[in-house]
C-alpha cells in the first residue's frame, strides 16, 4: 500500500515539476495567452450578470487548460516537438497535447465584433471598447476589456399590427399579446422577443392552430418618433409569406395506432376500440393504449395533448419510440389525421453482470447479478423482472482476519404503466406516465464470525410526476420480515453489552407506509442556481397499533411483534455556476427517527450512519458516532455494528471544475454526524443533546471523476479535520503529513463509487 502511495506521489511530483516547466518552451518573441479580464460596471442595468455571461462565454480563443495552476497539455505538446521520436511523448502529446495558444491569436476586431452583437442584442447600442494586454508573467499576458456603455434602450409601448383579413387568427393572437411578459420599461432583450415568440406559437397551437410557427412572427423597433430618449416602440407583424394553413385551426380526424410498428411493415388497420383504430389487438391491448391517447376524434388540437402523449408514450418501456405524424384529411382540409407509430423493444432480454466490490469497511470480493426482464408481460405495456444476487466479501485489515460474508437474494418486481383502480390518465397524472410498484424478494446473509440473517419484503406503491420538477412516491404498502437465524457467541456478547442493538435485531414484522416528495432543477443546465429538495415521511405500525389498542389486544402480526416508529428526512441541495464548466455544490441532510410503543429502537436496517463515500468521505462507514461516542477498539469483532443512530444531521459542500479533457475535480468539505434518541449505556455520550454542534466531524479533500455523461467513475480522496468528539484534541487536520508512512493509515481516505455524491 505505502508503495502505491509513493508512487502517486511520485508521479504527482513530476506532473507539477513539469507544468512549471512548459513555460521554457515558449519562443523569445512569443507570450502566451493567460486569459481575459472584463471590466464593465454599466448604472442602471439590471441584467449585467447575465450579458457579463454571454459575452465571457463568446471570447475566443480560450486559453491552455491549466491543472492545478500548470498546462500539462501544454507542456506535452513542447515535450513532443523538442523530443521528436520518443514514443513516451508522442502518447503523452495525442492524449493530452494542446495546441499552445498566444497572444498573438487574438484577433482584437473579431472579438470588438462579438462583443459588439452581444451588447445590442441586450439593448446596449453604442459602446466604446477598449484592449489592454497585462503581463502576468515572464511568458504570459492577459487581454483586459474595458468597456463603456450608455443607457440602455427601454420598452415604450407594445403593439400587434396584423391586417384583419383574418378574424379568428388576429383574434387568437390579440389574446396571446394580451397575456405577455413584456412590460412597458424593459430593457430590449433580443433573448426575451425569441421567447415571446414561443410563447404566442405555444400558445396559438393549444387553440388548433396547428401549422403556425414562430418564424411567421417578425418584431420592428421604432426609436425615431418617440419623445422619450432610449426607448423604443414594438410591434408585432405577421410575415407576409406565412401559408394559409398556418393562419386557421384544426380538429382532430381519425386516429390510427400502430402497435408493432417497423420500416418494412406499418400493418393494417383491423380494430376500433373507442373511436380509435388500431393494427392488432393481440400485442399490446388497445384498452390500456387508449388511455394514453388525449386526443379526441372531432375534437380541437390541442399542443398540450400532443405533449402529454408523446411523453405518456415514450415512457412505456415496450417501445424504444413513439412517433405522432399528423396529416390533413384528404376529404375535409380542416381536419387533421393522427397516425401513431410504436416501435417494438426487445420483449424478453437476459443480463449478466460480474463486480468486483469494494467497500469503505474494508469489505471486498467478487458479486454476481442476473435479471430476466419481460417489457410486455401481461401486453399492457407492463415489466417485469426476476434478479437474483450472489456476493462474497472478506475484510482486510489488521483484525480482521478470517472475517467474510456471503449473501444471495432473488427478487421480482412489477412495474405497471398506470395506477390501479384509476383506469382514466386525465384524472390523476398532468405530467408523465404514473407507476404502480409491486416487488417481493427474500435475502439471505451470512457473516461469519457474526450472525445468519434472513429478510422477506413485500412492496406496493405508486410514482409519478405531477409537473416537470415535481415528482411523488408513495409506498402505500411495504413489509419487511426480519429474522435473526443463528448468531455466534462473540456477536452475541455484542449484543448482551448493546440490548438496543438486541431489540434491532429481533426478530419482527416492520409493515411501513411512507411518501417522498422531489422537487428538482438538476436537469436545467442554462438555470444559474439549480434547487434540489427531498422531504421523505415514513411511519410503521401506526395504523395496527391503533387497532389492536381498540381491542386492547396484544400488538403482534401472524404472531411476532412488529415494529412501530415514525421518520422524517430533508434532503436539500443547491447547484450554482461559479464560471465556466465550474459549479459550486452545498447540501444539507437532516433525519429523524422516533421508536415508540412497541418498539424502543428503530429497526437496525432502518437506522441512520455516517461516513463513507456519500457521506463523510474522511471518515469509513458507520465510523462516525453516535454523538460523542469514540470507539476504544475499531478493529474489535462486531465493532460497526454499533455506530448507527436515530438522527442524522449533514452538510457538504463541493467545488466542481473541469481538468483536461473527461476528468474533472473537485474540492470538497463534509460535516456531520449521527446521534442516539435515547441514551444508550453501551454507548456513552451517544444521546442527542445541547452539546451536539461540537460533536460534529469534518473532512476534506480532492476528487477526480471522469465523466462521460451516462455515467460518472469517482475518485474522492479525503482527510479528517476534526473528530466528533467533544474534547481539546479534536482538530486533527494538524497531523496531516503525506510524506510519513503512518499518516496514510488514518490521515487518508480513498472513496471509489459511481456517481456524484449529491
Amino acid at each position: 500500500m505505502l508503495v502505491i502511495h509513493r508512487i502517486s506521489l511520485l508521479f504527482f511530483l513530476l506532473m507539477l515539476f513539469s507544468g512549471c516547466n512548459s513555460l521554457k518552451y515558449v519562443p523569445e518573441e512569443k507570450d502566451l495567452l493567460d486569459g481575459y479580464e472584463l471590466k464593465w460596471q454599466p448604472s442602471d442595468y439590471e441584467h449585467r450578470r447575465a450579458v457579463m455571461g454571454e459575452m465571457e462565454e463568446s471570447v475566443r480563443p480560450n486559453p491552455n487548460e491549466m491543472l492545478l495552476g500548470m498546462r500539462p497539455g501544454l507542456w506535452a505538446r513542447y515535450r513532443t516537438e523538442a523530443e521528436k521520436g520518443r514514443w513516451l511523448t508522442k502518447y503523452l502529446n495525442k492524449r493530452y497535447g494542446q495546441k499552445p495558444v498566444y497572444v498573438t491569436d487574438v484577433n482584437l476586431d473579431r472579438i470588438r465584433t462579438i462583443l459588439v452583437n452581444r451588447l445590442e442584442n441586450n439593448g446596449l447600442f453604442f459602446s466604446d471598447i477598449h484592449f489592454e494586454l497585462k503581463r502576468t508573467g515572464k511568458k504570459t499576458k492577459k487581454l483586459v476589456i474595458s468597456i463603456q456603455t450608455s443607457a440602455p434602450y427601454r420598452l415604450n409601448n407594445y403593439t400587434l399590427d396584423i391586417p384583419d383579413e383574418n378574424e379568428n387568427l388576429q383574434k387568437m393572437l390579440q389574446v396571446a399579446v394580451q397575456n405577455t411578459t413584456i412590460k412597458p420599461g424593459d430593457v430590449f432583450r433580443l433573448s426575451a422577443l425569441k421567447v415571446e415568440t414561443n410563447r404566442i406559437q405555444d400558445e396559438l397551437r393549444e387553440q388548433g392552430f396547428y401549422y403556425f410557427h414562430s418564424d411567421h412572427l417578425i418584431f420592428e423597433m421604432d426609436t425615431v418618433n418617440n419623445n422619450n430618449p432610449r426607448t423604443f416602440d414594438l410591434f408585432l407583424r405577421l410575415k407576409p409569406e406565412t401559408s394559409e394553413r398556418a393562419k386557421v385551426p384544426y380538429q382532430i380526424g381519425q386516429i390510427n395506432v400502430f402497435t408493432n410498428y417497423s420500416q418494412s411493415d406499418t400493418g393494417n388497420i383491423s380494430v376500433k376500440y373507442r373511436d380509435i383504430y388500431f393494427d392488432r389487438d393481440d400485442f399490446f391491448y388497445p384498452k390500456h393504449l387508449r388511455n394514453l391517447v388525449l386526443f379526441e376524434p372531432g375534437a380541437t388540437f390541442r399542443l398540450h395533448d400532443q405533449r402529454r402523449t408523446s411523453r405518456y408514450l415514450n415512457s412505456l418501456r415496450t417501445y424504444t419510440h413513439a412517433n405522432l405524424r399528423f396529416s390533413q384529411n384528404d376529404s375535409n382540409p380542416q381536419l387533421l389525421d393522427l397516425g401513431i407509430y410504436l416501435s417494438p423493444a426487445s420483449r424478453r432480454s437476459f443480463r449478466a453482470e460480474l463486480q468486483a466490490v469494494t467497500r469503505s469497511n474494508n469489505f471486498a470480493g467478487p458479486a454476481a447479478r442476473l435479471t430476466y426482464t419481460n417489457r410486455n408481460i401481461f401486453k399492457g405495456g407492463e415489466t417485469f423482472r426476476l434478479s437474483t444476487n450472489f456476493s462474497f466479501e472478506t475484510q482486510l485489515g489488521d483484525g480482521f482476519d478470517g472475517a467474510y460474508s456471503y449473501e444471495f437474494g432473488v427478487m421480482g418486481e412489477l412495474d405497471i404503466p398506470r395506477l390501479l383502480f384509476r383506469p382514466k390518465l386525465s384524472k390523476y397524472a398532468s405530467y408523465n406516465l404514473p407507476k404502480t410498484k409491486i416487488s417481493t424478494g427474500v435475502n439471505f446473509l451470512r457473516r461469519a464470525g457474526f450472525y445468519t440473517l434472513n429478510n422477506f419484503s413485500a412492496r406496493y406503491g405508486y410514482l409519478w410526476q405531477s409537473s416537470a420538477r415535481i415528482t411523488h412516491d408513495i409506498e402505500a404498502l411495504d413489509i419487511m420480515y426480519s429474522n435473526l437465524l443463528s448468531t455466534t457467541g462473540e456477536f452475541e456478547a455484542v449484543l448482551n453489552a448493546n440490548p438496543f442493538l438486541r431489540r434491532s435485531f429481533e426478530r419482527q414484522f416492520i409493515p411501513a407506509i411512507s411518501y417522498s416528495f422531489t422537487y428538482s432543477e438538476l436537469s436545467e443546465n442554462k438555470r444559474s442556481v439549480r434547487k434540489f429538495l427531498m422531504l421523505h415521511a415514513e411511519s410503521s405500525g401506526n395504523l395496527l397499533g391503533g387497532g389492536y389498542a381498540i381491542f386492547n389486544a396484544d400488538p403482534e402480526l401472524l404472531g411476532l411483534p412488529f415494529a412501530q416508529f415514525v421518520k422524517g428526512e430533508l434532503d436539500l441541495r443547491l447547484n450554482a455556476k461559479a464560471g465556466k464548466d465550474r459549479n459550486l455544490v452545498g447540501r444539507i441532510f437532516t433525519g429523524y427517527g422516533y421508536a415508540y410503543g412497541n418498539s424502543q429502537s428503530l429497526p437496525f436496517v432502518k437506522q441512520y450512519f455516517a461516513g463513507g463515500p456519500n457521506s463523510v468521505r474522511a471518515f469509513r462507514i458507520r465510523s462516525l458516532g453516535p454523538g460523542g461516542y469514540i470507539n476504544p477498539d475499531p478493529t474489535r469483532i462486531g465493532a460497526f455494528f454499533d455506530q448507527s443512530g436515530d438522527i442524522r444531521l449533514e452538510a457538504n459542500l463541493e467545488y466542481r471544475f473541469p481538468l483536461v479533457s473527461l476528468l474533472k475535480g473537485a474540492w470538497f468539505l463534509d460535516v456531520g454526524n449521527v446521534w442516539l434518541l435515547r441514551d444508550n449505556p453501551a454507548l456513552p455520550n451517544g444521546a442527542f443533546s445541547n452539546d451536539w454542534f461540537n460533536q460534529l466531524a469534518m473532512g476534506g479533500g480532492f476528487g477526480l471523476r471522469v465523466d462521460v455523461n451516462f455515467f460518472v467513475l469517482r475518485f474522492d480522496f479525503a482527510t479528517p479535520i476534526r473528530l466528533h468528539a467533544s474534547d481539546d484534541n479534536v482538530w486533527v487536520i494538524q497531523n496531516f503529513n503525506p510524506l510519513e508512512r503512518a499518516w496514510y493509515r488514518d490521515g487518508l481516505m480513498v472513496n471509489f463509487a459511481l456517481g456524484y455524491p449529491f
